[in-house]
């Protein structure tokens, strides 16, 4: 089967399904309206959200990746502890 007959079967069932949610959507009647309401209105917030308060959060998120530092700290701490206690093993067995 080639794409483009996959692409067009796919493109199909789309159309399809849109034409069933519009029945589905029909039949409320009121209710319909009511709902598509409410969407305008949570879209709506959505974009106020994303204008205001998208810019702080960034803000926030980059101030705690750039607060990295004592990760780094703590790892050289434990890698430089280790490799100490692996040289010192070494030379033990070395000199014994």
């Amino acid at each position: 089967m080639s794409v483009e007959s996959q692409l067009e079967k796919i493109k199909l069932n789309q159309e399809h399904h849109n034409e069933s949610d519009d029945v589905r959507f029909d039949s409320l009647g009121k209710e319909s309206k009511e709902i598509k309401e409410e969407i305008k209105e949570i879209k709506g917030s959505i974009k106020t959200i994303k204008e205001n308060h998208l810019h702080h959060i960034e803000k926030d998120i980059t101030a705690l990746k750039t607060d990295m530092s004592w990760v780094k700290k703590i790892t050289w701490l434990v890698v430089s502890t280790s490799l100490g206690g692996l040289i010192v093993g070494i030379i033990n067995l070395v000199f014994k």
